[in-house]
């Protein structure tokens, strides 16, 4: 799509930890962060839903699409 690959790095949960601290973040706010990661990680929030569509009023736009519109944001 953007004609260039786009790397990403998968930050071990400690390291991530770590930097939330390192940058101010409460021990504890760092700790249900990390929480979220391992939820999401495990595809524990893996479903599809409607509620997307009933909050925008109106049928969401794939990922595709919505990069395809930022393109100009990329280059």
């Amino acid at each position: 799509m953007l004609g260039r690959s786009i790397d990403t790095v998968d930050v071990p949960l400690e390291a991530a930890r770590e930097q939330m601290i390192a940058v101010g973040r409460h021990p504890d706010f760092a700790d249900g962060a990390m929480r979220g990661r391992r939820f999401i990680a495990e595809g524990a929030n893996a479903r599809l839903t409607n509620d997307g569509a009933s909050v925008i009023g109106r049928t969401a736009r794939t990922y595709e699409t919505w990069a395809d519109d930022q393109r100009a944001a990329f280059d």
